[in-house]
C-alpha cells in the first residue's frame, strides 16, 4: 500500500483481496471446465481419472508458461535496449 496515493489507500486495500477472491473463482471455473471436458463425470476408473489429470494439468499450464516466455522476452529486450 506503500505505491497507493493517500487519497486512495481506502479504495486499494480491499481491491487486494477482492482481485485474489475473484482470481481464485475464476480459476475453479476454468478446472472444473476443463475436467468436465476431460471426461471427469465418466472417470470411476483409474485410467480416465489419470488422463483428466493430465490434461487439467496441461490446460492450467498453458497460462503460466505463457507468463514466463513474455517476462523472459520483456527482461531480453530491455536489456538488448
Amino acid at each position: 500500500m506503500r505505491v497507493a496515493l493517500p487519497a486512495e489507500r481506502d479504495i486499494a486495500g480491499p481491491f487486494v483481496s477482492a482481485t485474489q477472491t475473484l482470481s481464485a473463482a475464476f480459476g475453479s471455473a476454468i478446472a472444473g471446465m476443463v475436467a468436465n471436458l476431460a471426461g471427469l463425470a465418466e472417470a470411476v476408473a483409474p485410467g480416465p481419472a489419470r488422463h483428466m489429470a493430465l490434461v487439467l494439468f496441461a490446460a492450467l499450464a498453458i497460462a503460466p508458461v505463457a507468463a514466463g516466455l513474455t517476462a523472459l522476452r520483456a527482461l531480453h529486450l530491455t536489456r538488448a535496449g
